[in-house]
């Protein structure tokens, strides 16, 4: 039997498992990404996880899911100032990789974000529509129509899917839906620049930064759940994980929507579900 492989690869972690053709993904494991390595380094190091994950079984498929920019058609990275797998720029992964050994019956390139709006998707309801929103170093998105990645702007959706670059205030969403948006807020209230994490605490003096953070999400995020016409809100990335800090004034907003809230935190599980359904539908 095949196996097909499955990596989720971030800038400071890669998370993969293998799963049985047709069947669930197994025990999902970590290792380091090593994102500034030389391009000969870089891909040695991603042979040696594909190997790990395959152990004794004869590989099938492989699917990664990678943050952009990136040439997903053909599986060819394009990060440039962004400190990370920027040796592999131009690179066209599966030849490469090919060349040192991994040979599979196919290879699937997603943005992780797309990965991970189908992994924590899957359960809705057959008929939604669901914007998912990643909330970490940036505001990653895409959206879903009845459990399909959608990006076709008659229906309401940004260029691509993403939100990032819509206008707001000063500048643009991803400045201020963000852990540098929350810095920058507590900056200005606090005269430090806390990170989520550190205000994730139950102290009051942090309460005014979440509030304003929750109405920035308010602000920025209605008018595209209105274009959309959205049925479910999904929410992830780490900042999601101060949900009870900031989340009653969306909260309140959806609900007077009729839309759906669902949070899900745990990216790369959902990264990882989501590559599989990918290759299985």
């Amino acid at each position: 039997m095949k196996y097909d492989l499955l990596l989720d690869v971030g800038g400071t972690g890669i998370k993969g498992a293998a799963c049985a053709s047709g069947g669930a993904p197994g025990p999902v494991t970590e290792f380091p990404a090593r994102s500034d390595l030389p391009k000969e380094a870089l891909l040695t190091h991603l042979s040696q996880i594909l190997c790990s994950l395959s152990g004794a079984h004869s590989v099938g498929r492989i699917a990664m899911a990678f943050p952009g920019p990136f040439d997903y058609a053909l599986g060819i990275p394009r990060m440039r100032g962004l400190a990370k797998y920027e040796s592999l720029y131009g690179v066209t992964l599966p030849e490469a990789l090919e060349e040192r050994g991994i040979t599979a019956t196919g290879w699937t390139f997603l943005n992780d974000v797309s990965a991970y709006a189908l992994g924590a998707c899957a359960l809705l309801p057959p008929s939604h529509r669901a914007l998912c929103v990643c909330l970490g170093t940036g505001a990653g998105s895409a959206f879903l129509l009845n459990g399909q990645l959608c990006t076709d702007e008659a229906q309401g959706i940004p260029e691509n899917g993403w939100i990032y670059a819509l206008p707001y205030k000063a500048s643009i969403l991803d400045d201020y839906l963000s852990d540098r948006g929350i810095r920058a807020l507590s900056r200005s209230m606090l005269a430090q620049a806390l990170s989520p994490r550190e205000l994730n605490r139950d102290l009051a003096d942090y309460a005014p930064v979440w509030d304003a953070f929750g109405q920035d999400l308010v602000c920025g995020l209605e008018p595209v759940l209105l274009r959309f016409h959205a049925t479910d809100l999904v929410l992830g990335g780490k900042i999601s994980l101060a949900w009870a800090r900031f989340g009653a004034a969306l909260g309140a907003l959806c609900a007077s929507m009729g839309i759906r809230i669902h949070l899900a935190p745990d990216t790369s599980e959902h990264v990882i579900r989501g590559l599989q359904h990918f290759l299985q539908s």
